[in-house]
């Protein structure tokens, strides 16, 4: 996955500012077609019958793969959440195909074992496979940018979801970066819902640490981010946003011991 294509797109990326730059090769690219005949009409909230109970059998068989990659994750912050039910919006940084297992891990610890929903770019719905099949098994929501489905169907099915208590997982970097240990430039979406539907943010940065050929994760929860309803709505998600920046920021430069600057280097990346 981080082949040298992909690590040279990264550096280039790096030296030009642009932190949110897609770097992956050969991702799918979403057409008109494909949009209007599989994203639009996407069951967000998988209501048709056959969607329940596919989503049942993936959340069966993608808790048991977390457990299995996430033997050796560990867990630090959980006090700063104890007894708090949910909803909320959860916020991570994404590094690899399967980091959201790190984040489920974690929701099933807190008793959330099916109420994890995961906002997603549009073009792995096309994702193949059986990985594809798990995919959209699971409470996936795609995003994509079209007005029609976010009014008619992604921000309904958004709000249902906080409205069953769901944890909703935004990856604000957007693009995957493989293997990368920096937090990266965060993107407002997460907190415009945040803000708008009056939940808070879970706060969370992975940090990984590589030993005899083994990656041991560490996911690092702070302190809930609430709107705060004297600023004006604009500033109110500026300022969620810029907070979750600043625990993720403090919480790279402790643990790898070394200021937060975009700089490249070898120790950047942990694959």
């Amino acid at each position: 996955m981080l082949t040298q294509e992909v690590k040279n797109n990264i550096i280039n990326a790096l030296s030009k500012g642009e932190l949110n730059n897609k770097v992956m090769t050969g991702d799918h690219v979403v057409s008109d077609t494909e949009r209007d005949r599989f994203i639009l009409p996407y069951d967000n909230t998988k209501r048709k019958i056959g969607n329940k109970l596919k989503r049942i059998v993936a959340t069966t068989i993608v808790n048991q793969i977390t457990k299995k990659i996430n033997q050796t994750t560990t867990i630090v912050g959980l006090e700063n959440i104890r007894h708090f039910p949910g909803p909320a919006i959860v916020t991570a940084n994404h590094f690899s195909p399967v980091d959201s297992t790190i984040v489920r891990h974690f929701a099933n610890a807190i008793g959330k074992k099916r109420k994890l929903s995961i906002v997603v770019a549009e073009a792995n719905v096309f994702m193949p496979g059986i990985l594809g099949w798990l995919l959209k098994g699971v409470n996936t929501m795609p995003y994509a940018l079209n007005l029609h489905y976010l009014e008619h169907n992604f921000n309904p099915a958004l709000k249902k979801r906080l409205e069953q208590k769901h944890l909703i997982l935004f990856y604000p970097e957007q693009e995957m970066w493989p293997g990368y240990t920096k937090p990266r430039k965060l993107q407002p979406g997460a907190y415009h819902y945040a803000a708008k539907h009056n939940v808070p943010i879970i706060p969370t940065f992975i940090t990984m640490k590589k030993v005899d050929g083994i990656i041991y994760y560490t996911l690092n929860i702070f302190p809930l981010i609430y709107p705060d309803h004297d600023l004006p709505f604009k500033d109110r998600k500026t300022e969620m946003m810029n907070r979750d920046f600043y625990y993720k920021k403090n919480c790279y430069e402790n643990f790898y011991h070394q200021e937060l600057d975009y700089t490249y280097q070898e120790s950047d990346l942990v694959y």
